[in-house]
Order: structure tokens, then C-alpha cells, then sequence
């Protein structure tokens, strides 16, 4: 009986006992998605599959309790498109000298035609509203909180808001989008209007009321104003909060180069043919001066580019603001960034910190292959930074295929340093430990399962393979021969705890040739899931300063390049260079100035006093006199010439290799030429062998020639 709702279905304990048993699936939440998009309203037992108990009562006794892979709080947010191919490269940015960029393998002077094209390359709108992705969407991405991710930022200050669009004003914090550069200056038609009114390097999340304040107006300094907001300094003038004066000057910066639009110091100032004006110059000049770029700026502008294709170039290069329009006004307090961002890692040398878009990469730490569907992969983290798991991808290759099945990763979705993600089949025995499903994960011990990192959907390259358990293109027969005798058919295999880097080569790491420490996995018994969901890796060696490049050039053309891969400020006052000449036990040590300090991420480079070009030199030193059969040691203590000391090494203290200098991996040699440290080396080493000697090749090499 069901009172006065004449239509009924069932059978109500069989639908319940479904529910508990199969989890909600990830074709399931993108079928949601777009049911949403298509008809606006979801099913909310998607969402939250636990309202079901709360509403119809438990499932009937004897249900085996499944719980989800993957229980979302919210919708899940449509992935954004991908970066154009005519992205922006390092090489443009790659100009040591200020005021210079990078045209035809030339460093020229920087100009307001070559930074636009710079700014314009690659610039796909989003939509400014729209049911899928929009700006609303974008910005819930660009200014979220770090300290609590369910807010965003909002430039002005104020209470920050949580991610929420303006739509309802009932909100206890509503907030809106801030064109930093006021829409009314600017185009209003055709596709300049459009590529202005949308672009992501030029809008702000803002507190409504705010946003009304600020209106059009022009922005100003005001010495009298209440710091903790902006205020009026009068009719038609805005003065900014001082946190937020870097922000709103690099997108004034940004918005009158990228859109050909005018900034002048009033609007009277004649701008010529030009109709679009906003002000004043001199302020934003002196905020970009006096607040440098911050590491929120840095991280927003890398996801700008990943949303619409583009860059803000005055963050990767803030020495071009002056190339371009002139010097800050007298009485300004330069402040020096805490080190000069590039945009991208495809410069090898000074290789960045790691993170997601160099080469420190992710690692199988778990492969289990038990009976029927208990399939899964466990993803380690071995750096020392949060990674973007989106730019990575699992691949299947079944029975010697050169093509696989992919599973990507929400967008967005990251994993912080030392932990995993556990990756599994849909119908696993125990989902609770996975933190994603798919079907497509389906293999047994005779197939190939690779990690890659790239835009190849089923066909990853060499280059974008980052580990592999098995080889793309081979079948082994019933299954792979593991290390020591094992067979990688009917088993789990754990990652052993000294690994920190993946291998495109099966051959090196895991395969039957490869035994005793050379093999880096441990086999357990079949279904063994012990341990799925936490890795013990050994605990890493702190990060120092390293050496990134050593140039062995003709005459006195010697330099060493020193790195600081930490997230930290480094004195170098606490370290010293050393050269051990000819087999020499004990070196010529190159001290630096106290209180020197080298910012994360910044280089330091030590020249011979008479290198023929000495643009980018920032210490000089007689002492710095090798050829390629010397050492070049780096100490952690300024007065040790000892090798209990050495932090880094290029060669080796007590032996000399001959007129040839050192045989470098991979065939090269040490004497006359330049070797820079691969990106995805973050630690320096005292063990030449196992970083750059000619026995190391490969993956294991952290060097090349150029």
C-alpha cells in the first residue's frame, strides 16, 4: 500500500542490495555531469550514495557493503581545454640579461610589438558565461585559497568568499568577477571584445560590494587611505589594499599590452588612434616595483595558461615592464622578486624546483595482478612537491600491443609529496582502499602496464613514459619474468623502499636479467593487498645546493653554475667550490661573500677572472682554473678541502682519468665542453659513479652534453 501515489515499482530489498554492492563508477558521475548540463538537475544518490540508507532504510541482510572509490562532495568540474600548441616555450623568456628576449636564437631588446605577440599566442576565450566552462568556473581554479580550498581569494580583501558564483545574492558572502582593467575602457565587439571581456589574466574573484566600489575608476595611491580595504580618494579614483597592488598592476601591465589599449597618467593624456585608456601610470609603475611577484601569481598564471592558452608575461619576466614603459617614479622601494619565474621547463638549464611540469616524476610503488578483477596499480609520490596528477596517464598494453587502453585523471586532482593513489579495476574486491576505478584497468602478468606523462592517448612515446612494469610491443608468453626469479603472473610486487625515480626500461629495473640489488621489486602472494594504500619509502637526503651546469671551455672560458633546488633561502656563505687538479686529494677552495644569499629556485654562477664573456657571471674567482681531468667538488663547509664535506661532484678527488677527462655518461667526455644537470635532478651527489661516470647511462645519467 502506497496511500495516495498510484505508481509503484520494485523490488525494493533487490535495488537496495545493488546500491550497497556496486559502487557509484566514474562513467556514472560523467553521466550525471552531462545530465545536468543537458536538463539541469542531478540525481543526488550519485552524489551522495549514503542519502539512500537515510531515505529507504539499509540494504537487506546478507549484502556484501561495497564502499565507493569515490565519494564527491560536489559535482565533479568538466575538464578546461587544453593549451594551444602555440604556447609560449622558455626559449622567449630564456634571456639572462634585463630587458632582453629571445627572438631567432637571439637575445634582443624587449618591445611592446614582440611582448604582445608573446601575450597573444596561443589565446583561446573562454566562454564569459555558459553552462559548461566559463569564467566563473575558471576563477573558482585561479584564486582559490590555499589555506581552505573551498573558498576563493578575493582581490580586494575582505572576507574570502566560498566558491560560489553570484548568481544568488542570498549568499552570506557573495562574490563577482572584477575586470582589473574596467570593461568599459576597453573593446566592447567583435573578437577583441570578447578575448578581452573573458580573459583570465585580467579578471579577478571580488567581493560584490567592492566591485561596485571600484567600478571604472582609476587607481591611485593614497597615503590617507585605510590599508586594510580599498577606499575612494575621490570622485572616479580607486586605491587598491597594499597586498593586492602587485596583482592589480600586472594585470593593468598585461591588459594594455595584450588588447593595444593606453596606460597613461590621466585621461586627458592624448593616446593618438588609440581610444582605450586607463591610469595612472605612475602608481601601477610603482606597485609593480614595490611588490614582486608572488607565488600565488606564479601558480595563477600557470593555470591560465593550461584554461586559455596563454600567459601573463610580466610575471615570468618582470624586468620587461621597464623595457617597455619606462622606470617607476622617483622615491619608489624596489623590491627584488624572491627569484626570476619561467614559464615552462622546456629550457633545460637552470633546471626549476621539482613540480608538474619538470622532470621529478611519479612511480609505480604497487602492482597487483591476483584473480578475476582484484586488478590495481598503486601511484607513488617520491619528490618533494605536490603533483598534478592530470598531466599523467595509466596505459594498458595487452599481449605485445603497441596501442593501449588510457585512464586519466580528474583534472586538477593532485597527490602531495610521499603519498599514493591507488588505481583500480571497477569491480575489485576491496574498492574502499582505491581512490579511482575504471574498467579499462584490466590485465594480467603477461601485459604491459606503463605510467606516462603527455598528450599520447594510446601511443605514449619514449620520452613520455615516466615507469613501466613489463615493455610496450612485447609479448613474454604467459607472464613477465620478474627479477630473481618471480613471475609477475598471480602476484602482487611492491616497490622497493630505495626507489625514488621511475624507468622507461623494464630491462633495468625489474626484468628476469636484472637480480639482487638491481631489482627494485618484492614479490608477495597472490591477492596479498597488505600493504595497498601506504608505501614505505626510505626517508630522502635534505636537498642542498647543487651544480646545474660546468662549462670546460677553451683558455680561461671556465664557469660552474650553482642551482638551489630547495623550497628555502640558501647562504652560500655556508658552502665553497673546490678544484682538485690532476688527482689531487685536496682542492682549491672558492669561498663566497657573507650573507649571499640564493633564492629558491635561483642560480648562482662562479667564473674564472678572465672568461672572455662574463654577462651572467656573478662571482669571479683565479682559483676556478680546471681542465676536463680536474674535479669540481661543491662542500657543505667553507674551510673543508677533504672529501667528508662534498655535497656535489663532478669528477672525483684523488683520481685523475687521463687528457681526456672524465668519461660522462653516455659516451661523452669531461674536457672541452659544457655538461648541464638533467631537470629532474634535485639533489646533488659525492658519488660520481652513480650520477655521471661512463658506467651510467641512460635514465641513471643526470647529465648532458651541449
Amino acid at each position: 500500500d502506497c496511500g495516495s501515489v498510484p505508481y509503484k515499482f520494485g523490488v525494493k530489498s533487490a535495488v537496495l542490495k545493488w546500491h550497497a554492492e556496486h559502487p557509484v563508477t566514474e562513467f556514472e558521475m560523467r553521466r550525471n555531469n552531462i545530465g545536468e548540463n543537458l536538463q539541469g538537475n542531478r540525481n543526488p544518490f550519485i552524489d551522495k550514495p549514503k542519502w539512500v540508507t537515510t531515505v529507504f532504510g539499509p540494504p537487506p541482510p546478507g549484502t556484501v557493503v561495497a564502499s565507493p572509490a569515490i565519494l564527491p562532495s560536489e559535482p565533479a568540474r568538466p575538464p578546461p581545454p587544453p593549451p594551444s600548441s602555440n604556447a609560449p616555450k622558455a626559449k622567449e623568456y630564456s634571456c639572462p640579461m634585463a630587458g632582453k628576449i629571445r627572438v631567432n636564437e637571439q637575445c634582443v631588446d624587449v618591445t611592446r610589438e614582440r611582448v604582445r605577440e608573446l601575450a597573444e599566442r596561443g589565446h583561446k576565450p573562454l566562454p564569459y558565461t555558459d553552462e559548461d566552462t566559463d569564467t566563473w568556473n575558471a576563477l573558482k581554479e585561479l584564486d582559490e585559497l590555499e589555506s581552505d580550498k573551498t573558498k576563493v581569494q578575493l582581490i580586494y580583501g575582505g572576507t574570502d568568499c566560498k566558491g560560489k558564483d553570484d548568481n544568488e545574492h542570498e549568499d552570506e558572502c557573495p562574490w563577482n568577477r572584477e575586470h582589473v582593467w574596467p570593461q568599459s575602457r576597453s573593446p566592447k565587439s567583435g573578437k577583441p571584445g570578447k578575448a578581452f571581456k573573458s580573459d583570465l589574466h585580467n579578471l579577478w574573484a571580488v567581493n560584490s560590494v567592492d566591485n561596485s566600489r571600484k567600478n571604472n575608476h582609476i587607481v591611485v595611491e593614497c597615503p590617507t587611505c585605510d590599508k586594510s580595504k580599498g577606499e575612494y580618494v575621490a570622485v572616479d579614483q580607486y586605491s587598491p589594499p597594499d597586498f593586492s597592488k602587485g596583482y592589480v598592476a600586472r594585470a593593468i601591465l598585461y591588459a594594455a599590452v595584450r588588447h593595444g589599449m593606453c596606460l597613461v597618467e590621466a585621461l586627458s593624456d592624448d593616446c593618438g588612434s588609440v581610444p582605450y585608456k586607463f591610469g595612472v601610470k605612475s602608481a601601477v609603475l610603482k606597485w609593480h616595483a614595490e611588490h614582486p611577484v608572488t607565488e600565488f601569481e606564479m601558480r595563477r598564471n600557470d593555470l591560465g595558461q593550461k584554461l586559455q592558452g596563454n600567459r601573463n608575461p610580466f610575471i615570468d619576466r618582470p624586468d620587461w615592464v621597464t623595457a617597455i614603459f619606462g622606470p617607476p617614479p622617483p622615491g619608489t622601494t624596489v623590491v627584488s622578486p624572491p627569484a626570476t619565474p619561467t614559464p615552462s621547463p622546456t629550457d633545460p638549464t637552470p633546471p626549476p624546483p621539482a613540480s608538474p611540469l619538470t622532470g621529478a616524476t611519479l612511480i609505480f610503488s604497487e602492482v597487483v595482478e591476483g584473480t578475476g578483477n582484484n586488478k590495481a596499480v598503486e601511484i607513488f609520490n617520491p619528490t618533494d612537491d605536490t603533483i598534478d596528477l592530470s598531466l599523467y596517464a595509466v596505459a594498458v598494453f595487452t599481449n605485445g600491443k603497441t596501442t593501449s587502453s588510457t585512464i586519466k585523471f580528474t583534472p586538477f586532482a593532485t597527490l602531495a609529496p610521499g603519498k599514493v593513489f591507488v588505481l583500480c579495476n571497477t569491480k575489485m574486491k576491496s574498492v574502499s582502499l582505491c581512490n579511482k576505478v575504471s574498467n579499462k584497468l584490466n590485465f594480467n602478468g603477461d601485459d604491459a602496464v606503463v605510467l606516462f606523462r603527455g598528450d599520447s592517448p594510446t601511443s605514449p612515446t619514449d620520452e613520455e613514459v615516466v615507469d613501466s612494469f613489463g615493455t610496450i610491443g612485447v609479448d613474454p608468453g604467459t607472464a613477465w619474468a620478474v627479477c630473481d626469479g618471480e613471475s609477475a603472473a598471480d602476484a602482487t610486487h611492491v616497490r622497493k623502499p630505495h626507489v625514488d625515480k621511475g624507468s622507461r626500461s623494464w630491462a633495468d629495473t625489474g626484468d628476469a636479467a636484472t637480480a639482487g640489488e638491481n631489482c627494485e621489486w618484492t614479490a608477495l602472494a597472490q591477492d596479498d593487498i597488505s600493504g595497498l594504500g601506504t608505501h614505505h619509502a626510505e626517508p630522502k637526503v635534505p636537498r642542498t645546493p647543487l651544480m646545474s651546469k660546468v662549462i670546460e671551455g677553451q683558455g680561461y672560458d671556465k664557469a660552474v653554475e650553482i642551482f638551489n633546488p630547495t623550497r628555502e633561502k640558501v647562504d652560500l656563505s655556508d658552502y665553497a667550490l673546490g678544484v682538485a687538479v690532476n688527482g689531487g686529494s685536496s682542492a682549491r677552495m672558492i669561498s663566497f661573500p657573507d650573507s649571499r644569499i640564493l633564492q629558491p629556485g635561483g642560480t648562482y654562477v662562479v667564473c674564472h677572472k678572465k672568461i672572455a664573456d662574463d654577462a651572467n657571471c656573478d662571482h669571479f674567482s683565479h682559483k676556478l682554473a680546471f681542465n676536463g681531468n680536474d674535479a669540481v667538488v661543491l662542500f657543505t663547509a667553507p674551510s673543508s678541502a677533504a672529501s667528508s664535506g662534498i655535497i656535489d661532484t663532478f669528477g672525483v678527488m684523488g683520481v685523475d682519468p687521463g687528457a681526456e677527462g672524465w668519461a660522462v655518461c653516455n659516451g661523452a667526455r669531461g674536457a672541452d665542453a659544457t655538461h648541464a644537470r638533467k631537470a629532474s635532478v634535485v639533489r646533488g651527489s659525492a658519488d660520481w659513479a652513480a650520477t655521471g661516470d661512463a658506467a651510467t647511462a641512460g635514465d641513471a645519467c643526470e647529465w648532458t652534453q651541449g
